[in-house]
C-alpha cells in the first residue's frame, strides 16, 4: 500500500510540474490512463490516485472521460510553493506576486490588530520588529520576520489570517535559505516605520499601523527582490515555460 502511494505521489508530482510549465494548457486534456500508465509503467489505479492529488491541487478537473487542465488561477494556494520550486532561482514574476500579497494583507491584519488585539499583543509584536531591526544575519533576522508574522497574526483575533499566512507567505519566506536568498536590510528606512508602528499602537490608530507595517514590509521585500535579482544574474533559469501556466494570474496590482 505504502508503495502504491509513494507511486501516485511520484507520478502526480510529474504531471503537476509538466503542467505548471506550461507543457499541458489549460482546458488541454491529460493522456488517458491507460497511455498514462504505459509511461509510468504502473497501474491504472496509481494513475488514478495521481490525477486525484492534481484534481485536490485545484491544476486538474477528472470527470467521466478524462482528466483535463485547469487554469492556475483556480487552483488553492498550495500550487504556489509549486510555482516558486519549478526553477533555481525561483521566477521573479512569481515571487514579486507573493510579495504584493504579502504587503496588503499584512497591512491589513495590522489595522485589525489594532482593533482586537490587547497590550500584550501590541507589545510582543514590537518586540519581534525589534528583533528584524537588530538581527545581525539573514538567518536569525529571518526567524524574527516569521515571529512577527504570527505575533501580528496572533492579535487580529482572526483565524483566516493565519490560515493565509500559513497557505501562502510562510511558503515564500520557508523557501529563502533552500533558494541559496539572503535579503538584506535598509536599516534606516526599516527603524522609521517600525517609529511609526509604535506610534500608531500607542494611539490605538489603525489606519496609521496598516500603512507602518505595508512600508515596513515593503522594505522588507525589497530586500527579496534584490537579492532574487542578484541571483538571476548568475544563474541561468534551469525550467520554462513557466510564463504559459500563470499567464493567466496576472503580474498582479500595485497597493
Amino acid at each position: 500500500m505504502a508503495g502504491s502511494a509513494s507511486r501516485a505521489n511520484e507520478i502526480s508530482d510529474s504531471l503537476r510540474d509538466e503542467i505548471l510549465r506550461g507543457q499541458y494548457r489549460a482546458g488541454e486534456r491529460l493522456p488517458s490512463e491507460r497511455d498514462l500508465a504505459t509511461r509510468f509503467d504502473t497501474n491504472r489505479g496509481a494513475i488514478r490516485e495521481a490525477l486525484k492529488k492534481l484534481e485536490q491541487l485545484g491544476i486538474a478537473e477528472v470527470r467521466p472521460g478524462g482528466a483535463r487542465v485547469a487554469p492556475v488561477a483556480e487552483a488553492s494556494l498550495d500550487v504556489v510553493g509549486h510555482l516558486l520550486d519549478l526553477q533555481t532561482p525561483p521566477d521573479l514574476n512569481i515571487v514579486n506576486q507573493v510579495l504584493q500579497v504579502g504587503s496588503v494583507v499584512m497591512s491589513a491584519w495590522a489595522r485589525l490588530a489594532v482593533e482586537n488585539g490587547s497590550d500584550d499583543e501590541l507589545a510582543a509584536i514590537l518586540a519581534s520588529v525589534a528583533r528584524i531591526r537588530e538581527a545581525s544575519d539573514a538567518p536569525t533576522r529571518r526567524q524574527a520576520t516569521i515571529d512577527f508574522g504570527f505575533e501580528l497574526i496572533g492579535a487580529t483575533k482572526n483565524m483566516v489570517a493565519g490560515l493565509v499566512h500559513r497557505g501562502l507567505l510562510n511558503q515564500l519566506v520557508e523557501r529563502l535559505p533552500r533558494m541559496n536568498l539572503h535579503p538584506d536590510l535598509d536599516r534606516k528606512r526599516f527603524a522609521r516605520s517600525a517609529r511609526d508602528l509604535e506610534h500608531s499602537f500607542d494611539k490605538r490608530d489603525s489606519a496609521a499601523a496598516a500603512e507602518a507595517v505595508y512600508q515596513m514590509i515593503e522594505v522588507l521585500h525589497q530586500g527579496v527582490r534584490e537579492a532574487l535579482l542578484a541571483a538571476l544574474e548568475t544563474h541561468k533559469p534551469q525550467a520554462e515555460g513557466i510564463d504559459h501556466a500563470i499567464q493567466s494570474v496576472g503580474a498582479g496590482s500595485s497597493r
